[in-house]
């Protein structure tokens, strides 16, 4: 069945109800009918808008393309079309619609009204403005960001959940290409990456990459990239873990900094501390050998040199030791030492260590008291291990004031089935700045105090002592503030390596 038209009364119902703004204009453009959803959206009445021609409250900027339009239709050379623009509403504000529009021709087919139906689109126009302002100021800032990147000298990257690389600059890149000079830059191979020394190829497990994908953390790792003399590169490397909102790690960034120049230099150093060394021990073991002669009364001396040779004894051991300690830091550093480990009696050690430290204490008034809870024996180097007692000792009583206190103890400890002997030797004196603290086991480094009190000393002393413990796979702290005494603790594995200690054994 064919239905007629819809009566005037059923069309006034469906504007009046719609959500939807809707008008009714003739050719012209002057508006016939406005529904209440529209007037709304303009804040004006059903009589400001009746009989007004939608040119006065179209936006000027709109304007143009809004009439081009609508003449086409009107013309009847267009029957509807969709345009997105602005009404300016009785307040002067804009709204941005959503405008279809639809040709109602007579009976004859000429154009008679113009159907429109607008949605108010503002709130989505404004989200779409601030979304593309703020794509566009993340694009600026991502643009910045890889200026400023490729600009550091420093290698930058990202490693995302999965240890492939999200992200690099080009310094980082040039540091790959020398590993991977077949173009893999890929972030789990080696390549021509070598250890500190520069000889060692590196394993994948000891790749920065790698350890960081594993969940370390570290600084300065010390690497070298490429196998070219004239083009290759020491990189000191540090890792840190990207967190999310709660904590979990989601990507890796690491850091690589070009350390080249510092490590040739300080093989430089190392090689001329070494020759200076080796030729001065020489000569210095033959003087000191023929005044320990003369000391022991094998060559007879006029009464009047007894004492002065005496000074000249007491000063080449010390200038002998001095020459010890600058090889020995040298060796160590470069870890160019083997450990001589055997089943030592520490308790023994560490009494001969008090024993031998006794007449420099009772000098200066000092009291050593020996708190030993009666260690096994443990498998270490027995004379590096005593050179790190008399160290420690020795500073204690260097920088104790007269009649203080040092206390030397010793005891062990067992952690998941393997042995480690603590010995700790702690003192009243005068304790050591903040500042210094963080760097008095870098090579000839002196403390404030050290020179306040005109300390005799090269400053190897601590750095020597913790190559030793850390050739030990142990670990030194040292605990101290100005005014409240000093606290060094050495704690190194008691058993062989990989060899679990007895059952019932510990402490």
């Amino acid at each position: 069945m064919t239905r007629g038209p819809l009566p005037d009364d059923l069309w006034q119902l469906v504007m009046s109800r719609s959500p939807v703004g809707m008008t009714i204009a003739d050719a012209a453009g002057d508006l016939v009918l406005v529904n209440d959803a529209f007037c709304r959206m303009l804040g004006r009445s059903h009589d400001d808008l009746v009989s007004t021609n939608y040119v006065t409250f179209t936006h000027p900027d709109d304007l143009a393309d809004s009439q081009a339009q609508f003449a086409r239709v009107a013309d009847g050379g267009l029957d509807d079309y969709r345009l997105r623009k602005r009404y300016v509403r009785a307040d002067g504000t804009d709204v941005w619609v959503d405008l279809s529009v639809a040709l109602v021709r007579d009976g004859d087919g000429r154009p008679e009204y113009v159907f429109s139906q607008v949605v108010d689109v503002t709130a989505q126009h404004d989200d779409q403005l601030a979304l593309a302002r703020a794509t566009a100021r993340a694009e600026h800032e991502r643009l910045v960001g890889d200026a400023i990147l490729d600009t550091v000298d420093v290698g930058l990257t990202l490693l995302d959940g999965d240890g492939a690389i999200e992200r690099m600059n080009d310094r980082y890149r040039a540091f790959l290409a020398l590993a991977h000079p077949d173009g893999d830059l890929t972030s789990t191979d080696p390549g021509l990456t070598f250890a500190a020394d520069g000889t060692t190829p590196l394993s994948v497990a000891g790749l920065p990459s790698v350890r960081a994908i594993a969940g370390e953390e570290f600084d300065d790792y010390r690497i070298w990239v490429g196998d070219d003399p004239l083009t290759r590169r020491a990189v000191s490397v540090s890792a840190r873990s990207v967190r999310d909102s709660e904590g979990r790690p989601v990507a890796r960034a690491l850091a690589m900094v070009d350390i080249t120049v510092l490590l040739t230099a300080l093989h430089l150093q190392a090689n001329f501390a070494n020759t200076v060394s080796h030729e001065l021990r020489t000569p210095l073991t033959s003087i000191v050998g023929h005044l320990e002669m003369v000391a022991e009364g094998e060559v007879d001396l006029p009464e009047a040199l007894t004492k002065p040779l005496a000074v000249v004894r007491r000063n080449a051991h010390r200038l002998l030791h001095l020459v010890g300690d600058i090889l020995d830091e040298n060796h160590l550093r470069t870890g160019s030492v083997a450990l001589d480990r055997q089943d030592v009696d520490i308790d023994a050690l560490v009494a001969e260590a008090i024993e031998s430290a006794g007449p420099a204490a009772t000098q200066h008034c000092l009291t050593i008291e020996a708190d030993l809870a009666g260690t096994d024996r443990c498998f270490v180097d027995a004379e590096r291990l005593r050179r790190v007692l008399d160290n420690l000792i020795g500073n204690a009583i260097k920088y104790s004031d007269d009649g203080g206190r040092i206390t030397v103890s010793c005891e062990q400890r067992l952690a998941r089935g393997h042995r480690t002997v603590l010995i700790t030797v702690a003192d009243d004196g005068i304790g050591i700045d903040r500042d210094d603290l963080a760097r008095i086991r870098s090579p000839f480094f002196r403390g404030q105090q050290a020179r306040a009190r005109h300390s005799p000393g090269l400053g190897l002393g601590l750095g020597i002592v913790d190559a030793i413990v850390r050739a030990h796979g142990g670990l030194l702290h040292i605990d101290s503030a100005p005014g409240t005494g000093t606290r060094a603790r050495v704690e190194v594995p008691a058993d062989p390596l990989g060899r679990p200690a007895a059952d019932g054994v510990g402490g």
